[in-house]
C-alpha cells in the first residue's frame, strides 16, 4: 500500500502557516521521512467565492508547490491532484511537466483531469467541458525541454500548433507517470 501527503489547504482562506517556502518544504521532508509514498498538490486557479464559502478551498499552483517539494526530496513522488487540462496552454502543461519530471529525477506523476467548477472556467475565461465538450478531448504530450521539431497533429484528439513545431522528446529514460479523471 502507498500513502500519499495532500497539501492542507483544504480550508477557505488557508492557514498562512503553509503558504511559505520553508512550510512547503518542512511538508515534505517530512512526509519523505515518515515513509510517504507521495505528495500532492490540487489546482484550484480561481475558486469561486460561492464554493469557497461551502467548503471550497485555495491552492497554491501545483507545478511551483512541487519543483519546492522536488528541490529539498530524493525520492517522494510528486503528483498534481488534479491539474485541469482545459486550463492550461497543453504545450505550456506539457512543458512544464516534462521540466518537472526531468529536474526531480523522473519523479512527477501528473493527475489530470477536466475540471468541474463552472465558475472557475469563466474566471479563467475558458470554454466549460459542459459548453464545449471538444475541451475534454484535449491530449497532452510528454516532451522535454529543448528545440523544436516538425510535429504534426496526430488524430482526432491532438491539439495542433500554429507554427507546425513542437518540443523535441526527451533523451533520458524517465517519462512522466499519469493518471486521469473524468468530469461529474
Amino acid at each position: 500500500m502507498r500513502f500519499i501527503l495532500s497539501a492542507p489547504f483544504h480550508t477557505a482562506p488557508p492557514n498562512p502557516a503553509f503558504l511559505t517556502g520553508d512550510a512547503i518544504a518542512g511538508l515534505a521532508r517530512a512526509a519523505e521521512d515518515a515513509g510517504f509514498w507521495g505528495v500532492a498538490f490540487t489546482e484550484h486557479p480561481a475558486p469561486p467565492e460561492a464554493w469557497r464559502a461551502t467548503g471550497g478551498h485555495d491552492a497554491l499552483d501545483p507545478f511551483v508547490a512541487l519543483t519546492w517539494a522536488a528541490a529539498v526530496t530524493t525520492r517522494l513522488r510528486l503528483l498534481t491532484n488534479l491539474t485541469v487540462l482545459p486550463y492550461r496552454n497543453p504545450f505550456l502543461l506539457a512543458k512544464t511537466s516534462a521540466t518537472l519530471d526531468r529536474l526531480s529525477g523522473g519523479r512527477l506523476v501528473l493527475g489530470a483531469g477536466v475540471g468541474y467548477l463552472e465558475g472557475e472556467y469563466e474566471a479563467l475565461g475558458v470554454p466549460s467541458p459542459s459548453a464545449t465538450p471538444a475541451s475534454t478531448r484535449r491530449c497532452v504530450c510528454y516532451r522535454s525541454p529543448g528545440p523544436a521539431r516538425s510535429c504534426p497533429p496526430r488524430g482526432p484528439r491532438s491539439v495542433p500548433s500554429r507554427s507546425g513545431r513542437c518540443p523535441r522528446r526527451c533523451s533520458n529514460r524517465t517519462r512522466p507517470s499519469g493518471w486521469a479523471a473524468t468530469a461529474r
